[in-house]
């Protein structure tokens, strides 16, 4: 991943959009109802707390969240065992009515939405959060003088996928989030390029369940998991 400019123990202090909650109802969730998190312990803080946060760019934040607003209200509005969602969907309906554009606009909808969280093990300040990034890389169609690795292709260890939702060979993953996992478990070991996977001499079998908007059905994935279990793991 790209190296961040915060150190861990502010990383330990944002946990950012997966752990920020809603000001909405904050101020009584803490006191009947917390998150409860194993052998973690937690405070809220405030915006000022976390370096750099006014030097970031609320206005490419905001644009990232109404991306992910699309998914969530398409969907209704409460979801069962999932208590903070109600908050998150009437969030996201004051973010597509408000549009903020000029200005600290952006910055204002988060700090006035949401409160960021302090999150670590217990007994220790700091802490450990993953976080996804789309990166723009500067390349060229031949090789050349300062581009020598090849981006487009194959990796050695992707294997034949299914798509369960149309029956077809297309695992193109329009949503990002599966590449995105596979990635981080499989990316090749000792080729000299990239990251290093988890599991870099483990291959990857592509099974598409989920659409562009990271929704699936029962039968879709049920589809998939069958696929899996009879597929011929010897190509």
């Amino acid at each position: 991943m790209t190296p961040s400019r915060w150190p861990r123990r502010e990383i330990a202090w944002i946990g950012l959009v997966a752990l920020l909650l809603s000001a909405v109802s904050v101020a009584t969730a803490f006191a009947r109802n917390p998150l409860k998190l194993p052998d973690t312990q937690y405070e809220p803080i405030g915006w000022a707390k976390i370096d750099g946060w006014a030097d970031d760019d609320h206005n490419a934040a905001l644009a990232t969240f109404l991306k992910s607003c699309q998914a969530i209200l398409k969907g209704a509005e409460s979801r069962p065992g999932q208590p903070m969602f109600g908050a998150l969907f009437r969030i996201c309906q004051k973010a597509v009515a408000a549009k903020p554009e000029k200005p600290g606009e952006a910055r204002a909808f988060f700090e006035q939405n949401f409160r960021p969280v302090r999150i670590s093990p217990l007994g220790t300040p700091d802490g450990f959060v993953t976080g996804y990034y789309e990166p723009i890389v500067d390349g060229m169609r031949n090789k050349g003088d300062g581009y020598e690795h090849p981006l487009y292709r194959k990796p050695s260890n992707l294997l034949p996928g299914f798509n369960a939702i149309d029956g077809s060979a297309d695992t193109l993953d329009e949503n990002g989030h599966g590449s995105e996992q596979a990635a981080l478990i499989g990316s090749v070991l000792d080729n000299g390029l990239g990251t290093a996977g988890i599991c870099g001499r483990c291959r990857i079998l592509p099974v598409k369940v989920f659409d562009a908007d990271g929704r699936a059905n029962v039968e879709t994935i049920a589809r998939g998991i069958r696929w899996a279990s009879r597929a011929n793991l010897s190509t």
